[in-house]
């Protein structure tokens, strides 16, 4: 099957940033006792972000890079450090507080089918949220707006009845993308929302989620190991690897490789070319960069590495695909991760197109 083809066009430069973390840290302890401290996994550690709106950034690293614990850090379903800040407003810590912004802030998980509960019916699944963020609506009219938010991710409204099992797996990821859309949110961070579906059917939903962000002026952070749906959907991409900490700035300069930084290690600069090009060979735009990065100092690239941390680092090169042929910088900034395990791949049903 074809993998996902072209590519997005990026937001203006002028679009406001709807977005930012700087600095977000987060630390999982473990271990401990009376005379022992506990073991500390620095998972995030120094990110700093900038999401603007109609803009999609693509992360891509492999599994425990941590991809999904910088996206829930940044909506704030982990405890974290650092400052996140969502139409210029610092988001609390505290849940009662975060609750009338959650409608704004959506995330679509990676399982289709783990996200929904298989004794509710569709309709009832994607109203869930109205009942908290719109209790005073009737009966009648969540259900009318379920039936809308059905028909807009391209699914009959006469499937609300029906339980998640009778649905495929493109199907599934469907409902959980209209459960989204139907509280009208700005941001939507999608955590692997291909990754257990088939060729055919991710171009489907990349289409999909293609079209909603230029209906409805969405920004998504879209979370992701394969580079061919990433390189489809992304006009920034961030490259999460293992290697020493690097900690990046709040503008340009700190994008750019210097004698005295660090530089991305194989892995990295292999994500990123495979990424960034549009055919089976090396991008040619990459040429002038990647020359800088061959020509640093045997210091920097022999720098310690903390096993405690085990070696889960990000080097974020936020490299804007420009449909011209064009590379430009986002003001954007880097640090480590460390995530969740990708569940396998489970077979689409071709019988069943979503």
């Amino acid at each position: 099957m074809p993998s996902p083809r072209g590519t997005k066009a990026p937001p203006p430069e002028t679009a406001p940033v709807l977005m930012e973390g700087r600095n977000v840290e987060v630390v999982f302890s473990s271990g401990g006792g009376l005379f022992e401290a506990p073991n500390e996994l620095r998972a995030v550690d120094g990110v700093s972000v900038r999401l603007r709106q109609g803009q999609t950034i693509g992360v891509v690293g492999e599994s425990g890079s941590g991809k999904s614990t910088l996206g829930r850090a940044l909506l704030r379903l982990l405890p974290s450090a650092g400052l996140v800040t969502f139409e210029g407003r610092e988001l609390a810590r505290d849940a009662a507080e975060m609750r009338p912004l959650r409608r704004r802030m959506q995330l679509v998980f990676q399982d289709p089918f783990g996200s929904l509960s298989p004794r509710m019916t569709v309709g009832r699944i994607i109203t869930e949220g109205l009942k908290i963020h719109e209790p005073d609506l009737s009966t009648r009219e969540r259900d009318r707006r379920a039936g809308a938010a059905l028909a807009e991710v391209g699914l009959s409204p006469a499937m609300r009845n029906r339980y998640p099992h009778e649905f495929s797996g493109g199907q599934r990821q469907r409902i959980a993308i209209a459960r989204s859309m139907i509280l009208k949110p700005r941001v939507i961070v999608l955590d692997e929302p291909t990754s257990a579906l088939d060729r055919s059917v991710q171009k489907q939903i990349v289409d999909l989620l293609r079209d909603l962000q230029a209906r409805h002026g969405l920004s998504y952070l879209f979370i992701s190991h394969d580079l061919a749906v990433v390189r489809a959907l992304a006009d920034y991409i961030l490259v999460m690897k293992g290697g020493p900490h690097r900690r990046g700035g709040p503008d340009r300069r700190h994008l750019r490789p210097s004698a005295g930084g660090l530089h991305p290690d194989a892995h990295g600069r292999r994500a990123r070319d495979a990424a960034l090009s549009r055919g089976g060979g090396t991008d040619e735009r990459l040429s002038g960069f990647r020359g800088k990065e061959d020509a640093m100092t045997d210091d920097s690239k022999s720098a310690p590495h903390d096993r405690r941390r085990d070696s889960n680092v990000v080097d974020q090169r936020h490299q804007q695909i420009d449909p011209a042929g064009k590379d430009r910088e986002d003001p954007g900034e880097t640090g480590p991760h460390r995530s969740q395990k990708q569940p396998g791949q489970t077979p689409e049903d071709p019988q069943n197109k979503p």
